[in-house]
């Protein structure tokens, strides 16, 4: 990925600088705001239990996505568009020998939100997703997880990207961030930011 200008977490370029979206902090201060929470504050025993339970069960990619995941988003948000587990063929790939992104489950704008000027150029599922998750099972790799989840956003920032350039010839860049991938294994969720930035 890093030869089409996808780049992980943490990496350094040649003079050893590692480019972070403009409105990370920002990011980082709504991060601390009080949501509900898996502490034991905010759950109950058994909860708590019931998520172990099912988290230590979950042998399968699948298990995490139906049985864990839904404990910890604690509800469906009506507001958000959302669906998962369905291949995003309707985006451009980075590569040909790429696979066809399939997240776990993604967030986006309902196509309703979108002008109906480019709506013709939509699928009827969440467009310009812009929140992924990417779940894996105990013997799952959290390194795979992370790649898909990089890969998933990638995707979701030049999506948000395009439609915030729709009709203007030379693209601009603001270098913040619209796109967050999580990825959840072996009872960890850890968040990352994308945000695009003109080739070098």
């Amino acid at each position: 990925m890093i030869d089409q200008g996808v780049y992980p977490d943490g990496y350094e370029d040649e003079e050893g600088n590692i480019q972070e979206a403009r409105n990370t902090d920002g990011i980082r201060q709504y991060l601390t705001q009080s949501r509900s929470s898996l502490s034991p504050s905010r759950w109950s025993e058994s909860e708590f239990k019931q998520f172990k339970r099912e988290d230590l069960r979950a042998g399968s990619e699948s298990r995490v996505m139906i049985n864990v995941v839904p404990l910890i988003a604690r509800f469906k948000d009506r507001r958000y568009n959302t669906t998962g587990d369905i291949p995003l063929n309707n985006m451009e790939k980075f590569h040909p020998n790429v696979t066809t992104p399939k997240p776990g489950l993604y967030y986006g704008a309902s196509p309703s939100q979108v002008d109906s000027r480019v709506q013709d150029d939509i699928s009827r599922r969440p467009v310009v997703p812009n929140s992924f998750l990417a779940g894996k099972a105990k013997s799952g790799n959290a390194d795979v997880a992370q790649r898909q989840g990089m890969y998933h956003g990638a995707l979701g920032a030049r999506s948000i990207h395009k439609l915030q350039n729709y009709g203007i010839t030379t693209p601009t860049y603001d270098g913040n961030a619209y796109t967050i991938s999580s990825s959840y294994c072996d009872g960890q969720l850890k968040m990352y930011t994308t945000h695009t930035a003109p080739l070098l």
